[in-house]
């Protein structure tokens, strides 16, 4: 549970939150004044929206990578589903567990992997079919 805690900072946002947290702490050992809790709130407020921020931009990158993944299954699946038809051939090609492509594929598509394969073959049976002179 605390991986998931954790949010990997460069070497800049490591600066700029420390300096933050910095003047939250100036500001929290000044003898009291007015208005000094209203301050304290503005600073702890800052800090939440940085690190919101970086953890948004985080995720966003993995999504982005996750996406990546994905797209390239789909245009495998157009390229090869005449041949292959096996999610593990994709696999292979993409380099990730059935399991993962699966649950990108559930993702992104609502469908499983191997049926966004068996689509691809339907519909081209259909084309097929349909091109077909009626008898």
């Amino acid at each position: 549970m605390s991986d998931n805690q954790l949010l990997p900072l460069s070497i800049a946002d490591s600066i700029e939150l420390g300096s933050f947290f910095e003047s939250l702490f100036r500001e929290f050992i000044k003898p009291g004044y007015l208005n000094k809790l209203d301050v304290l709130a503005a600073y702890l407020k800052i800090i939440m929206i940085k690190v919101a921020n970086l953890n948004a931009s985080l995720v966003l990158r993995f999504d982005s990578n996750e996406k990546q993944l994905y797209r390239k299954f789909v245009e495998l699946i157009s390229v090869n589903y005449q041949s292959s038809h096996e999610v593990s051939t994709y696999t292979k090609k993409i380099g990730i567990s059935a399991r993962k492509l699966t649950d990108l594929s559930k993702r992104y598509s609502g469908k499983g992997a191997k049926d966004l394969i068996n689509g691809q073959l339907i519909a081209e049976a259909k084309d097929i079919f349909n091109f077909l002179p009626s008898l």
